[in-house]
C-alpha cells in the first residue's frame, strides 16, 4: 500500500508544490527521505488503522469509516480562490483517482453514499457534492478495497474558522460538530 512510485508517477502523499505553486519542502524531499516517512510515519499509522478496522469488523460485523478532512481558500489555486463559493460546503468521496490510473473503484456502496449525502443535507442544511473531481484522499484509497463502507467526508474551513481561516471560531465549531453527529447517527441507522 505504501509504495512510492518508480515508474515516473508522481507521489500524491508528497505533493511538491501547494496548490498557489509556492515549493512545499526546501530543500525538496528526495527519494531517500520519501522512503524514511513511509517506513517511520505513513506504514505504522495504516498499520494500526487497518488493525482497529479489523477488530471493529470482528466486534460487530460492519463498519462505516469515515475519513474526516477540511479544505477551503488555501487549496486553490490562486486564480481560483474566488469560486469558493461556488462550491458545495460539504463533500463525499467514494472513489479512487482516475487521472492516475488507480480506476473508479467504489468504497462504498451508492446506497451508503447516498444515505450521508441526504443525512447531512437535511441535518446541516447544507450543499453537498458527491464524488467531484477530488474523490478520496490516503484513507479510500486504501482501505476502500476492504469490507465494510469508507467514505471520506470533507468541509469548507469557513464552516467553522474565522472569515480568514486562521483560526477556529469555537461557537461555530461547537454547532457544526453537534449537527454533524446527529447527521452521521442518522445516517449510521439508515444503513
Amino acid at each position: 500500500d505504501h509504495e512510492i512510485p518508480d515508474d515516473g508517477r508522481p507521489d500524491l502523499r508528497f505533493p511538491e508544490r501547494s496548490p498557489q505553486g509556492e515549493p512545499l519542502f526546501h530543500p525538496p524531499l528526495d527519494w531517500t527521505e520519501r522512503r524514511r516517512l513511509v517506513d517511520e510515519v505513513y506504514a505504522p499509522w495504516y498499520a494500526e488503522v487497518r488493525a482497529r478496522r479489523e477488530g471493529l469488523i470482528r466486534q460487530y460485523g460492519r463498519l462505516a469509516h469515515l475519513d474526516l478532512n477540511t479544505w477551503g481558500l488555501g487549496d486553490l489555486p490562486e486564480d481560483l480562490a474566488g469560486e469558493l463559493d461556488k462550491h458545495p460546503k460539504l463533500m463525499i468521496a467514494n472513489g479512487g483517482y482516475p487521472d492516475t490510473g488507480e480506476g473508479e473503484r467504489v468504497s462504498a456502496t451508492p446506497r451508503a453514499t447516498r444515505a450521508l449525502a441526504l443525512a447531512l443535507r437535511q441535518e446541516l442544511g447544507l450543499s453537498v457534492g458527491v464524488n467531484r473531481r477530488f474523490k478520496g484522499g490516503g484513507v479510500v484509497r486504501t482501505f476502500g478495497h476492504h469490507a465494510g463502507n469508507t467514505l471520506q467526508l470533507t468541509w469548507q474551513r469557513s464552516l467553522v474558522t474565522t472569515p480568514d481561516e486562521l483560526h477556529l471560531d469555537p461557537t461555530r465549531l461547537r454547532a457544526f460538530t453537534r449537527a454533524l453527529s446527529r447527521a452521521l447517527t442518522a445516517w449510521l441507522g439508515s444503513s
